[in-house]
């Protein structure tokens, strides 16, 4: 009897147990991975808000005026009791990382003025935190509920309030001297619940933002004289006097943007993408009006490049918004728009704007499309980029001359050594051309010990560094994994990567396993020293001897700390051989009989490592070359004499 009663008892148990897992899966949905993060089949799935606007925009003031309506579902498997709004507007007043890092003049400042907020009715007040560094910062703002929002519960929000228009220094203002303003980051916006946290960091001036997809509805109402445009398509334009209507609606996308300007020039052009048409808008100053083919030529040849590595271009317009030069908008992208500044002279050999352009398309893929978050990995995003913009621009331009500017606008080909007021005191002039693989590198000299790539982005300090760990280091690893495994093999790979990331959060961590995991040992000191530290690569040879008739002593030296595996290539008058060294040793001593008479011997003749800092001692000859050392030591007197004359001169 009693066995009996111990066997309906574990019946019983087992029974609860599958009644309790059942009642667990009816609360939550099977939305996560092994994370407890988010996995969506399409952007479509993932727009969990529906943003709509009412903005009526005074002109002489520059100041919106808006009634702001959002529709939230919650589509986490986890309740909230609050939620957490980006003011990042507020970013441009005295309590924000932005006023602590940039003089802000008084032009430049601006913050919301909320006249209303309610959700589902009942009034609410936004809330500010102590951050991390002690002080309040009013770009992140919490609203407390009064009952948890659980999965698929619905919030309607309702916001009415003004915002100024600051003097442009980063992306959202006004440009000074001509009437064109950029509303970017100009809305409350809901930040990303993921896991049962809300994920927002604060507003960061030079580093991409984190955020959901969202469903947009703008209407505009501004005077008839204003030309206004969006990252949104443009459904309708009604005219009432002397006030025009522009309606625009978008799906799915990250960012809402728009810009309205009294005197700015229209191009369009329908091309075929994927069997489909695309729209590309273009909204020019004047005085650019002369390069209008150009940008077309670079978004059709961006567009046509990356439909063929990474798949359909993912919206139906894209817009280029050409600002104007006093403005601090350009550079910038967002869903189906870029923005792009222009020099008074831009011969097609400078690659400008054509680099731009190429690359913020590609952040259309990699940034605007990609879900990863920017405050840790910047680098996915921006590296990648420039990385594809280098491959387009290859592709479909002529090479790059090297050169440099006398005045902020007028460029030179060839290089500037040394200067005073702007005026060239050391210089030559001459055509020489740039292998677009070596873009950046005199940023990353200037750099070298500027952090782990691998290293949360917002850690490093200045811009200077966040562009060199985001933008430089990360392209130059990315083209040194190309030579390392191929160019097809590495194309094959990042299409991979893209196709099955896009849509579900992954991370810098994400991609290298996957690299560690496919390539293995090929891949290894990339990883070690680039990617996880910031080694200084230098290998050298010290000196190539013949020691006995047929027989030859190499010294190979590694100079700095970071290794990697490198070819050396024996040279003879018709004939050559390889010797593969490790790199691990701080030198290495050859002894060799090739069966050949050598001339000369270098390190990595394939330029495989493009961080090597001094290619210049990667190569020896056994005999003395003197006249190059000669020419050199010509022309620097030359140049010595000529910039004393220069500063004796000066009064």
């Amino acid at each position: 009897m009693k066995k009996v009663i111990i066997i309906a008892l574990l019946i019983l148990l087992a029974f609860l147990n599958y009644i309790s897992s059942q009642i667990s899966v009816a609360h939550k949905p099977e939305l996560y991975n092994e994370k407890n993060l988010i996995n969506y089949n399409s952007r479509e799935d993932e727009a969990s808000a529906k943003y709509n606007f009412l903005v009526r925009y005074e002109a002489d003031q520059k100041v919106i005026d808006v009634e702001e309506k959002i529709i939230w579902v919650n589509k986490s498997g986890f309740e909230t009791s609050e939620l957490v709004f980006a003011l990042y507007a507020n970013a441009y007043n005295d309590n924000s990382k932005l006023a602590k890092s940039i003089e802000l003049g008084e032009d430049s400042r601006t913050r919301f003025v909320i006249n209303e907020l309610l959700v589902n009715g009942a009034e609410k007040i936004f809330l500010f935190k102590e951050n991390d560094e002690g002080f309040i910062d009013s770009s992140i703002a919490v609203v407390r509920l009064e009952n948890s929002a659980g999965y698929n519960d619905t919030l309607v929000i309702e916001v009415g309030f003004t915002l100024k228009a600051p003097k442009s220094i980063i992306s959202l203002g006004y440009a000074a001297g001509r009437d064109f303003t950029f509303f970017s980051e100009w809305y409350p916006r809901l930040a990303v619940f993921e896991g049962g946290e809300w994920q927002l960091n604060p507003y960061h001036p030079f580093i991409d933002n984190y955020f959901d997809f969202a469903d947009y509805n703008l209407t505009l109402e501004l005077p008839s004289i204003y030309t206004a445009a969006s990252n949104a398509e443009k459904i309708s334009e009604e005219i009432d006097g002397n006030l025009t209507k522009h309606t625009f609606s978008i799906q799915s996308v990250k960012e809402l943007v728009w810009f309205v300007s009294d005197d700015i020039r229209y191009f369009s052009k329908t091309i075929q993408s994927a069997g489909k048409n695309l729209k590309l808008d273009l909204y020019i100053q004047k005085e650019n009006d002369n390069i209008v083919e150009r940008y077309f030529t670079a978004l059709e040849s961006s567009i046509s490049y990356l439909e063929k590595s990474l798949g359909e271009f993912p919206y139906k317009q894209l817009t280029l918004v050409n600002v104007p030069r006093t403005s601090s908008s350009d550079g910038n992208v967002y869903p189906g728009l870029i923005t792009v500044k222009t020099d008074l002279i831009s011969p097609l050999r400078l690659h400008e704007p054509e680099r731009q352009i190429t690359e913020l398309t590609a952040m259309q893929y990699w940034y605007c499309e990609f879900r990863n978050n920017p405050s840790y990995d910047n680098w996915l995003n921006k590296g990648l980029s420039l990385y594809y913009s280098g491959k387009i621009l290859k592709e479909n331009f002529p090479k790059q001359l090297l050169s440099f500017h006398v005045t902020p606008y007028f460029p030179f080909w060839g290089i500037n050594l040394l200067s005073y007021n702007e005026v060239p005191i050391i210089y030559i002039l001459n055509q020489f051309e740039i292998p677009l693989e070596y873009y950046g590198l005199q940023d990353y000299y200037k750099n070298i010990t500027i952090g782990d790539i691998s290293e949360n982005t917002a850690k490093h300090p200045t811009r200077e560094k966040i562009h060199c760990a985001s933008r430089i280091k990360p392209n130059l690893m990315l083209n040194i994994l190309e030579r390392e495994l191929g160019e097809d093999e590495f194309a094959s790979y990042l299409k991979k990567i893209f196709e099955r990331n896009k849509y579900n959060l992954t991370s810098g961590r994400d991609f290298i396993e996957e690299l560690k995991i496919r390539y293995g040992e090929k891949v290894d000191w990339i990883i070690n020293h680039i990617y996880e530290n910031s080694g200084l690569f230098d290998y050298k040879i010290r000196y190539l001897t013949e020691i006995e008739e047929g027989r030859y002593e190499l010294f190979a030296e590694r100079v700095g700390d970071g290794i990697a595996p490198v070819k050396i290539i024996l040279n003879g008058e018709s004939d050559s051989t390889y010797i593969d060294w490790d790199g691990k040793s701080r030198y290495e001593i050859f002894k060799i009989s090739p069966g050949f008479e050598l001339i000369s011997a270098e390190i990595d003749p394939e330029r495989k490592n493009l961080l090597d800092i001094n290619f210049a001692n990667n190569s020896y000859t056994i005999e003395s070359k003197y006249w190059g050392s000669l020419s050199i030591a010509i022309r620097s007197f030359f140049w010595f004499q000529n910039a004393l004359m220069i500063l004796g001169s000066v009064g």
